[in-house]
């Protein structure tokens, strides 16, 4: 009987092979990042307009702007796998889904982002009447709330109430659709990195082997992904410093869960 790595195993040697490359896992992360969050605040301020139709416009973009960042990501993916395996990279590796680009990640990509649309459809209507309802409150009427000669003014109280009720129910809708996101995905977590390990093989192909390897394993790779939660509430002590090393850790971890898959897939057939 084939036996998976317990969750302390995959942790530990995640945290003994990423030991020696921080500095580079951290470094391409950065970049993949800032990368990417300069094309989407490019392409945000060039759909910039008014009204219900700016806003389809700048959606239609931002969802364009995602598929490639998915593209994108699979370049991260592999320099992950190559540490997890002890294989050189180099920050070439970052564009690794352009270099080796095919109809099968453009697919993929526009799969997974139309599932995240889907998903986060409560959150995108909160946030567009949030965004109307700020636009009804002038920026001098909001510096005002904390102006220590309205305290006790009851307008303004209600006024402050409305605005940090507003702001929690979106950040509550929007962290119950992320939620949502990683639920409806989970079986399929597996396919970016298929993308590296098997580029030959078709969509179907690939949703069906990811169903396969995820079959049993679900409930184990949420319950890595929540192993990190104490570690990730400690974060806060440092003000999120502590995210730059934590962040890549959690990476390797799931890179390592999806090569302890693999092996034991290998081995059985």
């Amino acid at each position: 009987m084939n036996q998976y790595k317990s969750i302390s195993e995959l942790k530990n040697i995640a945290k003994r092979q990423i030991s020696g490359h921080f500095g580079f896992v951290i470094g391409a992360s950065a970049i993949q990042f800032i990368i990417t969050f300069i094309c989407a605040d490019f392409v945000s301020s060039l759909t910039q307009a008014t009204g219900s139709v700016g806003y389809v416009i700048n959606y239609i973009c931002s969802f364009a702007v995602q598929i490639l960042s998915f593209i994108f990501q699979i370049g991260l993916y592999l320099i992950y796998m190559k540490v997890a395996c002890n294989m050189p990279s180099t920050m070439s590796d970052l564009f690794y889904g352009f270099k080796k680009y095919s109809n099968t990640f453009l697919i993929i990509g526009f799969i997974f982002c139309v599932i995240n649309a889907i998903c986060m459809i409560p959150s995108d209507i909160v946030t567009y009447q949030f965004e109307q309802a700020l636009n009804t409150i002038s920026l001098p009427s909001i510096e005002s709330l904390y102006n220590p000669e309205n305290i006790g003014n009851t307008e303004q109280l209600t006024l402050l109430y409305s605005f940090y009720s507003a702001y929690i129910n979106l950040m509550l809708v929007t962290c119950g659709c992320s939620i949502l996101y990683f639920v409806v995905t989970l079986p399929f977590f597996p396919i970016p990195y298929m993308l590296i390990d098997f580029p030959n093989y078709s969509v179907k192909e690939l949703f069906k082997t990811s169903l396969e390897l995820m079959k049993g394993n679900m409930l184990r790779y949420v319950t890595l992904i929540l192993s990190f939660i104490p570690i990730m509430l400690l974060s806060f002590v440092t003000c999120g410093i502590a995210l730059i090393w934590i962040i890549p850790y959690m990476h390797m971890a799931s890179a390592t869960f999806y090569l302890d898959l693999v092996s034991v897939r290998n081995k059985t057939i």
